[in-house]
């Protein structure tokens, strides 16, 4: 059916009026030319930055920082850990799902793989994880962490 409308319909027009053809052809390398060098200059699409919270005193308070660093940093003069937020809360103290750092030989192989590639492993146990409140970080590879990790009810 749809051959047999080009054949009997579509084509005997274009025949008869070429521009309209010369037309629609040159829209369509106009269309894929743009694609194409848009691709070219840019080609991957602008990433949103996410917000990333930090805590200093076991998630009693919390601050964001745009640009995601490694904990443990300085704050302040105290030391500051990453605090996830459960998905879909709005961040503040009851919202902390749970919270992170690194070891200082883990952080180091971080900040190495950020600073000159090519990536590599951080060591075992070196990420840590705690709910606010706990008094012992554990590692992140601990069947222990599991449940700290584990999606909130």
């Amino acid at each position: 059916m749809a051959l047999g409308f080009w054949q009997d319909k579509v084509r005997p027009a274009l025949e008869k009026h070429p521009a309209i053809a010369l037309g629609i052809v040159g829209a369509g390398v106009l269309v894929a030319g743009i694609v194409g060098i848009r691709s070219w200059i840019d080609p991957t699409p602008p990433l949103i930055a996410q917000p990333a919270y930090y805590t200093c005193d076991d998630g009693k308070t919390i601050f964001e920082d745009e640009q995601p660093r490694l904990p443990p940093f300085d704050h302040d003069g105290h030391e500051a850990v990453r605090a996830y937020i459960i998905p879909g809360r709005t961040a503040g103290p009851d919202s902390i799902w749970y919270l992170t750092k690194w070891t200082d030989e883990g952080k180091k192989k971080m900040e190495a793989n950020v600073a000159d590639g090519p990536p590599q492993s951080p060591p075992q146990g070196a990420q840590l994880v705690k709910r606010p409140g706990d008094a012992t970080w554990i590692p992140a590879n601990d069947p222990q962490s599991a449940a700290i990790i584990a999606f909130p009810k």
